[in-house]
């Protein structure tokens, strides 16, 4: 008796993108995590940049997450499927001009 091959299951987003799309919604995704990344590392450790408070950069990568998240949702709905729970994930707060993690003291 041949062992059968399992069934293949093919999820919704499977059956409505295109590779393409499928590959932009991934590859959308992957952005979004180094984007919520990137924000927990300058939020642990600050920035070294001379001529930026570390808010400055904290709040660029947080429209960075705000515009991933903008780009998937419309590709979700554009092709009617569900937005990923990924995109519900908090948006990091937003960070008052003089922020530092760690002044310096070319930041005071």
């Amino acid at each position: 008796m041949a062992a059968s091959a399992a069934p293949v299951q093919l999820s919704l987003v499977d059956l409505l993108l295109t590779e393409e799309e499928a590959a932009e919604l991934q590859r959308l995704l992957a952005e979004l995590e180094r984007k919520y990344e990137r924000h927990a590392h300058i939020l642990k450790h600050g920035t070294i940049d001379p001529f930026w408070h570390d808010s400055m950069n904290l709040n660029l990568v947080r429209s960075h997450i705000l515009a991933a998240k903008r780009a998937i949702t419309a590709l979700c709905e554009s092709k009617g499927i569900p937005v990923p729970e990924a995109v519900n994930r908090p948006t990091p707060p937003e960070y008052p001009p003089e922020f530092c993690v760690v002044c310096r003291p070319h930041h005071s």
